[in-house]
């Protein structure tokens, strides 16, 4: 970054091209050249060479390839979220200036948990960037296809392998059990083999197995206790003390800071799947979209960077392609 300080500080024309820059943006969004490629019109080979190019310039590697994936690195990482941040920024300001807000309708679908959870409490600033985009937000488990009902973009949580449509990843998951701190405190356990004595409460796309392999505990799946169809009625269970929840960490979070949830032991395990923003290449260029995909990109790198995720741990393959 200090590389790029220097570059600002001499003359504009020692500035990296603004090709150069959208690549690096797209790619480290999407991660992958190609995906970068075909959001901007260009051939792999063109974006690849503005990022060599722009490597070269800063002295520094932007990007890692593991296995179909280009990883951005750290270096890489903040300058994306610094250009998704100015680029925003730039589309406001020339609404503005040209007394031409971007209007419409954004109907986006989204898994309740999430939206009650992570979403909603961090719309305000999508709304005061953007006060003439009315987001429509539709809360429900269906995995419901952008351009079905209205929907331009779903947020879902899964692979990442959706036939037909863009998928950009917004951050993973840690799972680890929580409960009341009532509960807590009335079975007092102090080791994962202490969970065989309390109530544990099931949710079908979230099995206990993973985790109890990482804790070296030899149980099979439960059979028995509650069943909750939803993430959000499961955690609204535990917090009433109905028993222990196995739940996800960035949906959680503000129940431990508050304490209306507490953690049982330091055991996480890194979910195989993870949040992602998708909608229909057809849609790209819809004002409306872009301005929420440039949105929720810097809200979700934000959220990152300010080391809300803790370390993650290996798990077992996952149970289904497509869960949510």
């Amino acid at each position: 970054m200090a590389r790029i300080l220097n570059l600002v500080n001499g003359s504009p024309d020692m500035l990296p091209s603004t090709k150069a820059l959208r690549a690096v943006e797209a790619a480290a969004r999407r991660r992958s050249f190609t995906g970068a490629a075909h959001e901007l019109g260009l051939t792999h080979g063109a974006v690849a060479q503005q990022i060599r190019g722009l490597e070269a310039s800063l002295g520094c590697q932007l990007f890692v390839r593991h296995g179909h994936e280009m990883i951005p690195t750290p270096a890489c990482s903040d300058l994306a979220v610094t250009l998704r941040n100015a680029l925003a920024m730039i589309e406001a300001a020339i609404s503005r200036t040209a007394h031409v807000p971007i209007v419409g309708l954004l109907t986006v679908s989204t898994l309740p948990a999430f939206a009650t959870r992570w979403l909603i409490p961090r719309l305000p600033r999508f709304s005061a960037l953007y006060p003439a985009i009315d987001v429509s937000l539709r809360a429900t488990q269906a995995l419901e296809e952008p351009g079905q009902a209205d929907v331009m973009a779903s947020i879902r949580y899964g692979a990442g392998l959706w036939p037909k449509l863009t998928a950009h990843r917004l951050f993973g998951e840690t799972v680890f059990p929580v409960c009341a701190p009532e509960l807590r405190d009335r079975y007092s356990p102090a080791a994962p083999s202490d969970l065989v004595d309390m109530p544990l409460l099931r949710y079908p796309r979230q099995p206990w197995a993973p985790w109890f392999q990482a804790a070296d505990l030899d149980l099979p799946e439960p059979t028995r206790g509650p069943i909750y169809s939803e993430m959000l009625l499961l955690l609204e269970a535990a917090a009433a003390g109905h028993g222990v929840a196995l739940a996800r960490e960035h949906l959680v979070a503000g129940d431990l800071r508050t304490g209306r949830l507490v953690r049982l032991f330091d055991i996480a395990v890194h979910d195989p799947f993870a949040y992602h923003l998708v909608w229909r290449p057809a849609d790209q260029a819809a004002p409306q979209l872009s301005a929420f995909v440039t949105w929720i990109t810097a809200e979700a790198e934000d959220y990152i960077r300010a080391g809300i995720m803790h370390r993650q741990v290996p798990s077992t393959p996952p149970p289904a392609p497509d869960a949510i």
